[in-house]
């Protein structure tokens, strides 16, 4: 027989009496869980795990396992019965028994230990970060920019530099980003009345995809049949693409009636910024479009408006025109409503979107990443330096030092451009306010037809041209793996190309004429981060 007293209550001791009589043996033990009477269902921190911990163990600081508890086996959590636990028993520190808990804790104990063994095992990697800080302990790893500056090839420009060092320049030196910041929330196509928005990790989201980068497509017709769209269909799938400028998308879509709409544009334009045409493209500006309303409105209300016809009059003009243009590129930005129109004709047409492009976030960036390099490259071959001090040492000392008189004016005369450019770079900022462009890089000469038309595609001139160049290999791959008989994309500019030339950018890598050699997105293992492989 089987007798708990310590275990059972009285039901499961009434339920295992009425089993003896039976003759069956039934014991019903609890499954309960010793837990702190502050924890709380569903919450994220344990409080009396991370304070038995400060208490009985020193680990006073939060460290990974409280960040990302859920990489980590949790002694002190039964996840598997817990809901089930306070369903039944509610909380109370007394139902997981004594020797359980006192076997956790000595659990808990040995692996601290092992931890400690571990920080030894591994102490020559470690080192002191310098002597302030006291008893702090700094992983020390090799440094990327030092194997650049290293290169033999370091300084010269895109077309004079090695493969190897064009790609350690141009490479994610971040290992990519998380999957999910390339995707859309999951369910919320269909509350904001599309019937499915994938992006391009989900397009080209398995192996197949990936190396599915041999295209076979013929042009079919050009010019007239979709309001002056380019018309492709694939030798083997039969489908056919329609490469239609994103002015004349909206009325392209509702004729030709396309399954799936590529927009190119990435997870980063958020479904509400296009829900309509008077949606805010950000919601911090619309905070700042009232704020902005209420202190003119204050202005205008308070003795300190100006009593003269003429003062009175300018500054209502002036506020009137300030407010309005506030309002203006918030809510009805050319380039946002262009957008908005091909949502709303995906919207009616109910057919599926495709968001394929680069993220624009990590785009930036990486045209960041290499524009410190353009410009060393273009500084050295000029014979300048980069940074210029001791020309502006020389302006501040009148001449004296390495620019001497007469290069004192040269450098005047430099630094009177340089404040131009930057005057026309803030107010070519403030013109892409509120929109998806960039507002970090600075603005290049549009390319023309000449300045991509080569035989082999390698037609880029500088580190920048190159990653605006894998760009296009991304939205011609995001393309070849789509679904769908008929598909529809709206080509917009790409930095300093426009929908023209990345148009026929296009087109030559869809019919085989230029190959992008290898797969554009980049997963780790899990494919859980990818990047854009350069």
């Amino acid at each position: 027989s089987l007798y708990i007293p310590s275990m059972l209550s009285k039901s499961p001791a009434i339920a295992t009496k009425g089993g003896l009589q039976k003759s069956g043996i039934y014991a019903s033990v609890r499954c309960v869980h010793w837990y702190h009477a502050a924890k709380h269902a569903g919450a994220t921190k344990d409080d009396y795990e991370l304070f038995n911990r400060q208490r009985e163990f020193g680990q006073g600081e939060i460290n990974d396992k409280d960040r990302f508890p859920h990489l980590y086996w949790n002694i002190w959590k039964g996840r598997t019965h817990l809901q089930r636990v306070i369903q039944q028993w509610g909380f109370t520190k007394d139902h997981k028994p004594e020797y359980l808990r006192r076997e956790a804790e000595k659990l808990a104990y040995f692996m601290k230990l092992d931890d400690l063994d571990f920080l030894e095992e591994t102490r020559p990697e470690y080192s002191f970060i310098d002597d302030d800080a006291k008893n702090a302990v700094g992983y020390i790893t090799e440094d990327e920019d030092d194997e650049i500056m290293e290169h033999v090839d370091y300084g010269k420009t895109y077309r004079d530099a090695c493969d190897e060092y064009r790609l350690m320049i141009t490479e994610d030196h971040c290992d990519g980003r998380p999957v999910y910041e390339w995707q859309v929330p999951y369910g919320l196509d269909e509350a904001y009345g599309y019937k499915q928005v994938s992006t391009a990790v989900d397009v080209i989201g398995n192996q197949t995809a990936i190396d599915n980068i041999q295209m076979a497509w013929k042009m079919v017709s050009s010019g007239g049949d979709a309001h002056g769209g380019v018309v492709l269909q694939n030798q083997n799938t039969m489908q056919q693409i329609c490469l239609v400028e994103d002015s004349h998308a909206p009325q392209a879509i509702k004729q030709w009636q396309p399954s799936t709409v590529v927009v190119q544009c990435g997870a980063d334009k958020l479904l509400t910024q296009m829900k309509s045409t008077w949606s805010p493209t950000n919601r911090t500006d619309v905070y700042g479009c009232a704020v902005a309303l209420a202190w003119s409105t204050f202005f205008a209300l308070s003795p300190l408006w100006p009593s003269s016809l003429f003062l009175s009059t300018a500054t209502t003009l002036g506020l009137s025109a300030m407010n309005g243009t506030f309002l203006y590129r918030t809510f009805m930005h050319p380039f946002d409503q262009r957008l908005k129109k091909v949502f709303a004709a995906v919207r009616a047409t109910q057919c599926e979107v495709v968001l394929g492009d680069w993220l624009l976030e990590d785009y930036d960036e990486r045209l960041s990443q290499v524009q410190y390099f353009d410009e060393l490259a273009a500084s050295v071959q000029g014979g300048t330096s980069l940074v210029g001090i001791g020309d502006t040492l020389s302006v501040g000392l009148g001449g004296i030092g390495a620019g001497g008189g007469g290069g004192s004016v040269e450098v005047a005369k430099r630094g009177v451009r340089d404040q131009q450019n930057t005057l026309d770079e803030f107010l070519r900022n403030a013109k892409n306010l509120a929109t998806g462009n960039m507002l970090h890089q600075p603005k290049l000469p549009e390319l023309g037809v000449d300045d991509v038309s080569t035989a082999d595609g390698d037609w880029m001139q500088s580190y920048r041209d190159s990653v605006n160049n894998r760009r296009v290999d991304l939205l011609a791959q995001v393309l070849n793996n789509c679904e769908g008989e008929k598909i529809l994309m709206s080509v917009g500019a790409v930095d300093n190309m426009n929908a023209e030339i990345t148009s026929m950018l296009l087109q030559r890598r869809l019919t085989g004429q230029v190959s992008i050699k290898k797969p554009v997105l980049k997963y780790d293992t899990y494919y859980e981060r990818v990047q854009v492989d350069m």
